[in-house]
């Protein structure tokens, strides 16, 4: 049972580090996607 509940914290602990990860992952990306978009728009308008 101790051993269940502590692999249980662990697995939480990673899926925080994993989240924490993805959303400074997104907040890198985002302004990728912006230039990305800014650019395929000024694409459309030339």
């Amino acid at each position: 049972m101790d051993s269940d509940i502590i692999s249980a914290f662990g697995i939480n602990n990673s899926i925080k580090m994993q989240s924490t990860n993805l959303s400074l992952n997104l907040l890198a990306v985002i302004p990728i996607l912006g230039r990305v978009s800014n650019s395929r728009v000024e694409l459309r308008l030339y």
